[in-house]
Parts: C-alpha cells; structure tokens; sequence
C-alpha cells in the first residue's frame, strides 16, 4: 500500500507499507519532488522519523528507499509519532503546491 498525496498536479508517494511487515520510505522518489528536492527539507524528514524510538535510517539513505520495521511503530505513540511526521510531511508539500511551486 501507497499512501500518495496529490498536490499541484503532481503525486508525492510517501512510504509504502508491505506485507513482509516493513515500511519502504519513499525518499528515492520524494527527491525529485519540491520541496523534498532540497536535501535540507529531506533531513528534517528523516530527523524527524529517527525520533521515533526504534526508528533507525542513516542520513546517507535520505536519497534512497530506507526500510524500517513495521514493529517499530507498534506502539500507540510510536503510531502517533509516525503520523504526525507525515502529517508534517503534508504540510509541506501543500504549502509547497499553494505558492504555485509544483509548476515546472
């Protein structure tokens, strides 16, 4: 399952969730999407996923399609956690689409 937002006409997937009981972050392709094109915007995703206890991706894989465990976010604040940064996640892209930044 992808979770994907459409923003500006342009489609941001998020993470992918899998049965193997892994979350695949979709960094690799987030990359070439403003405002994640900016490596600056890509870190504070990724610092903000690696709060999250049991949460571990290196900084290097901030361009890449990281995998965590999907236990580590079995918690109901880990879960909130995980949310949270990609209501953040959100936000962004559509402040992003509503200056007209997608065009292009």
């Amino acid at each position: 399952m992808y979770p994907i937002v459409d923003a500006g006409g342009r489609w941001y997937p998020l993470f992918a969730l899998w049965t193997t009981g892994r979350i695949e972050l979709q960094f690799g392709t987030l990359k070439s999407r403003p405002p994640f094109d900016q490596p600056a915007v890509r870190q504070e995703l990724v610092r903000r996923l690696t709060a999250i206890p049991g949460v571990q991706i290196p900084p290097s894989r901030a361009d890449a399609f990281p995998k965590i465990p999907m236990a580590a976010i079995s918690t109901t604040s880990s879960r909130k956690a995980f949310l949270k940064t990609f209501e953040w996640a959100v936000q962004q892209i559509r402040a992003h689409a509503a200056v007209g930044g997608t065009q292009g």
